[in-house]
């Protein structure tokens, strides 16, 4: 047989090389299809560190926060009583707010004589977690005047969009001889302590004073449009409406101008 016609073997060199392009190429078609559009292939993400858990009391739940201040501040848990000057007052944990690192309980503090000219209040105190519990660095008892029969206060809130902090706002009330006045005052927890923003005459009516059919003045004032530690405005309706824009001016607000209820109230 001459030699041209004897079968030929298969380069082995070359099939491995083949099947090496054919696998490498499959490879590639697969990664491709998993990774479309990104040239560079794969990139694994950097982890996210996790946030540390808090511990301590920032570990416990708002209303066990509330009570291991209340129990730092005064010894004994539920009411308290607190002296200033020659007035006693029975002292309540309202609620908690922190600044920063620091803890801020606002009380609830009634006039213990319950008289009609007297004034409960709203009292904050400022705390820092220490070990599993607090320890109190400022006290403000009554720092945020309340309303008459000693009340502590006709009703509260605390707003986050009158100040860079949160802002207790507090309303009062006081009647006699027929007239009734009211207002909301407005007290920042700032940083390193809390600062009354204003007093904000809010409602005045002459109704219980009217001995003819004559109608009563009355206006009914709600603080809207804030804009933090800039401004508010304060929307009067009733016997007429009219609108009072306060200002802050360094640690406080102030009206624009004079309110209308200065003369009533």
């Amino acid at each position: 047989m001459d030699e041209s016609d004897a079968p030929r073997r298969p380069n082995r060199a070359l099939i491995l090389i083949l099947l090496l392009f054919v696998a490498g190429a499959a490879g590639a078609a697969i990664w491709w299809a998993a990774k479309p559009g990104d040239p560079l292939g794969p990139q694994a993400a950097a982890p996210t560190p996790a946030p540390d858990a808090p511990t301590g009391v920032r570990a416990l739940e708002p209303k066990a926060q509330l009570a291991a201040a209340f129990q730092t501040v005064f010894g004994q848990a539920g009411e308290s009583k607190v002296t200033e000057g020659d007035k006693t007052y029975a002292v309540t944990p309202a609620t908690i707010e922190w600044i920063g690192d620091t803890a801020a309980l606002v009380t609830l503090a009634r006039d213990m004589d319950d008289c009609h000219a007297c004034s409960g209040a709203m009292g904050v105190y400022y705390l820092k977690p220490e070990g599993d519990g607090f320890a109190v660095t400022g006290r403000w008892p009554v720092i945020v005047p309340g309303s008459s029969f000693g009340a502590a206060t006709s009703g509260w809130t605390v707003r986050r969009d009158l100040a860079s902090h949160p802002v207790i706002a507090s309303e009062g009330g006081f009647t006699g001889q027929g007239y009734t006045c009211s207002w909301t005052n407005l007290a920042e927890l700032a940083p390193t302590a809390p600062v009354l923003l204003a007093t904000v005459r809010t409602g005045f009516s002459d109704a219980g004073a009217r001995v003819d059919n004559a109608p009563a003045t009355e206006w009914d004032g709600k603080i809207v449009n804030p804009k933090a530690d800039q401004s508010f405005d304060v929307v009067f309706a009733g016997s007429d409406r009219f609108t009072e824009t306060w200002r802050r001016d360094g640690e406080v607000y102030a009206p624009e101008e004079p309110s209308r209820l200065d003369e009533h109230c």
